[in-house]
């Protein structure tokens, strides 16, 4: 008896702390009773996933092989995604596809009847589309159900918010910085962020001598979402010195140090195609 169920090859090439070996030209038979599908060319990068389609049913064909990923569908429209030469071989004929980067896929959101690409924040809220965004403006592209994209800007109001800060103690094991966020309104953004670049094994962050965030370095910026504690004006960050014996995701310099602190504004506006 033949078996007409769809079917996926899931490769995960993805490694904590390793430098995965990519993965070339694979070849895959995939064996189903009295059928046989034989998936070839699959190339997955180090770091990268692929989900691989088989014999899928697309409404008027059926996809036997590619070596494409599946992401998602708006009605009869398949959206498949690689950086690699693509391969599609049908049983009939040629179904209704559009193949996006690596890049693109990561960067998309379905929202009921479209597909948007963006390198902000999409969400749907109150059955309304809200862009969310570090940035003054943002390209927006947009797939339906049929058709070419449409590509278009959407540019927020920006503002700029002043930030001064100073060390005012200095100890063996940390540091103590005091900072002032200048007054601004609040309905100008949607979020504002403090970045904070240091040197250290972890740092602390207090408003009025009580502790409410923290962070143990990794090497990376630390966002901190101020709006959660009601913009606070004045702040004091408290900076631990690096550690040889403790282990890091990524090398950190020794020492007790900030290396900037900046505020980063967060915009969001409402999305209408």
């Amino acid at each position: 008896m033949a078996i007409n169920k769809t079917g996926f090859i899931f490769a995960n090439n993805h490694q904590r702390l390793r430098q995965m070996k990519e993965l070339k030209n694979l070849n895959i038979e995939v064996h189903c009773e009295d059928q046989l599908f034989q998936l070839n060319d699959i190339n997955v990068k180090s770091g990268e996933c692929a989900i691989i389609p088989y014999h899928l049913n697309m409404g008027t064909t059926i996809l036997e092989y590619t070596n494409a990923s599946l992401l998602c569908k708006l009605k009869d429209r398949y959206f498949f995604y690689t950086d690699q030469e693509t391969i599609f071989h049908f049983a009939g004929e040629e179904g209704n596809y559009t193949v996006l980067t690596n890049k693109e896929a990561n960067s998309a959101y379905k929202v009921k009847n479209a597909l948007y690409i963006t390198e902000g924040i999409l969400i749907e809220q109150n059955d309304k589309r809200y862009l969310i965004s570090q940035n003054a403006i943002e390209k927006v592209l947009c797939y339906q159900e049929i058709g070419e994209p449409q590509l278009y800007e959407v540019k927020f109001e920006t503002v700029n918010v002043e930030i001064v800060y100073k060390e005012v103690e200095s100890k063996t094991d940390y540091i103590i910085i005091d900072i002032l966020i200048e007054d601004f309104a609040c309905n100008s953004v949607h979020e504002l962020l403090m970045a904070v670049k240091f040197v250290g094994d972890r740092a602390e962050l207090y408003h009025n001598n009580k502790l409410i965030d923290d962070w143990f370095t990794t090497g990376e910026e630390w966002h901190i979402a101020l709006k959660r504690f009601g913009y606070p004006k004045n702040l004091q960050l408290k900076i631990y010195k690096s550690k040889k014996d403790v282990y890091y995701d990524l090398p950190v310099e020794e020492g007790c140090y900030s290396q900037n602190i900046k505020t980063i504004p967060v915009y969001k506006k409402e999305l209408v195609d």
